[in-house]
C-alpha cells in the first residue's frame, strides 16, 4: 500500500496551475490600474457561473434559479454564514459528512429518517464519504420536502467530479455552496460562490453588500479560469485515478481525488463505517511526476 494515501481531501497539486499562479500573484496585486487589487465582482461570479456551466462532467440541474449570488470564503464561508442564519442546534448532518461540522456542534445522525421536521439539513453533493451521489439522495429530498426540513447543499467537489445531471430544484432546497479550492489548489486563497432561491440577511451578505470580500482572490482565479477551465484537473488525472485504483484493488470514485474500498488493508482511511476513502492526491502527483 502507498504511504503516500492520506485520509483527508487534499486538492491535486499541478505545475502548471503552481506556475501560473507565482507567475501572476504579484502583477495581479501590483496592478497599477487597481486600489488594493480591486475586483469587479459582478463580473468574477457571472464567469465563474459561466464555467460551472461549461462543466460537463457533472451538472446540477436547476442551479439557475438560485438567482442570488455571493461572494464567500470558499465553501468553508458558507458553511459558517450557514451557521449563523439557519442555528447551528437546528442544523443536522448525515454520517460520512466533512468532519468539520461535527467538531462544531453540529448534530450527525445515522439515517435521514431520524431528521425532524423544521430541522436544516447540510448535504454533500457529491456526497463526502464517497464523492459520488448519496445512495439515499431522491428518499431524503422526498423525507425533507414532508417534514418541512431545509436543505443546503454543499457542492464543494463539483467541479472535480463526474457525477452527471443531479436534479436540485426542489422546494426544500434553499442553497447551494460552491469552491474552487479544490480545482486549483488553492485553499489558502480560497473563493466561492453561495447560490440561494432567496437574497438571505447574513454576515456574508452585509460583507458582499459593502464589497469587502476577498478581491484579491477573486482577481487570482478570474486569471486561472481564463486559462484553464474547471475540467482541467478532472481530464487531466482521471486516467491515473483508475490507473491507481486498479493497482490497489480499490473502486475510482466519481470525484477523482479518491479511492474506494472495503479490504481491510484499507481500514484505516474509513469513513463512518461506510466505506474506506482514500485521498489519492499525493500519489496522483507522485505518478504524473515521475
Amino acid at each position: 500500500m502507498s504511504n503516500m494515501f492520506i485520509k483527508g481531501a487534499r486538492a491535486i497539486f499541478d505545475n502548471e496551475v503552481y506556475q501560473h499562479i507565482k507567475d501572476v500573484a504579484s502583477e495581479l496585486w501590483n496592478d497599477p490600474d487597481h486600489n488594493m487589487t480591486f475586483s469587479d465582482v459582478e463580473e468574477f461570479k457571472t464567469k465563474y457561473v459561466s464555467k460551472i456551466n461549461e462543466y460537463k462532467h457533472s451538472k446540477l440541474l436547476g442551479l439557475e434559479h438560485f438567482k442570488h449570488t455571493m461572494v464567500t470564503d470558499g465553501v468553508t464561508g458558507s458553511f459558517l454564514d450557514w451557521y449563523i442564519e439557519y442555528d447551528k442546534d437546528n442544523l443536522v448532518v448525515l454520517k460520512g459528512e466533512y468532519p468539520f461540522h461535527e467538531r462544531n456542534g453540529i448534530k450527525v445522525l445515522e439515517h435521514f429518517t431520524h431528521i425532524q421536521k423544521g430541522k436544516t439539513l447540510i448535504l454533500s453533493l457529491p456526497f463526502s464519504a464517497t464523492g459520488g451521489i448519496h445512495s439515499n439522495y431522491f428518499s431524503i429530498l422526498e423525507w425533507c420536502g414532508s417534514n418541512d426540513i431545509n436543505v443546503l447543499i454543499d457542492a464543494a467537489y463539483l467541479n472535480i467530479s463526474g457525477i452527471g445531471e443531479i436534479p436540485i430544484l426542489h422546494k426544500s432546497i434553499k442553497s447551494v455552496a460552491t469552491s474552487l479550492s479544490k480545482v486549483y489548489n488553492t485553499g489558502m486563497n480560497k473563493i466561492g460562490i453561495r447560490f440561494d432561491i432567496e437574497k438571505p440577511n447574513t454576515p456574508a451578505q452585509q460583507l458582499n453588500d459593502w464589497s469587502y470580500v476577498n478581491h484579491h482572490s477573486i482577481n487570482l482565479h478570474s486569471s486561472l479560469m481564463d486559462k484553464y477551465s474547471l475540467s482541467y484537473i478532472y481530464d487531466k488525472y482521471k486516467d491515473s485515478q483508475i490507473d491507481i485504483c486498479n493497482q490497489e484493488g480499490m473502486l475510482a470514485s466519481e470525484t477523482v481525488i479518491f479511492g474506494l474500498s472495503t479490504d481491510d488493508k484499507h481500514k484505516e482511511y474509513n469513513r463512518a463505517g461506510i466505506i474506506n476513502r482514500v485521498c489519492l492526491s499525493k500519489e496522483i502527483k507522485n505518478a504524473n511526476n515521475s
